[in-house]
């Protein structure tokens, strides 16, 4: 899940750094990119170490790994 957080900020910071060299608005989804990635990182920061390994164990077997 962490690499999908990755790609949304770079995406979303790449999405505004075209549309300001393009001259063209910024879309309102490249700041909400950027707004998802900012609170999955408070989450990520507050979640107790034991929850996270749970979490990562989760995640794990959803997508297909040991």
């Amino acid at each position: 899940m962490s690499v999908l957080m990755v790609v949304f900020a770079v995406g979303g910071l790449q999405t505004i750094e075209w549309c300001i060299d393009e001259g063209i608005p910024i879309p309102w989804q490249a700041y909400a990119m950027l707004a998802s990635v900012a609170v999955w990182c408070i989450i990520m920061a507050n979640l107790p170490k034991r929850d996270f390994k749970r979490m990562n164990k989760l995640l794990d077997k959803l997508g297909g790994g040991k």
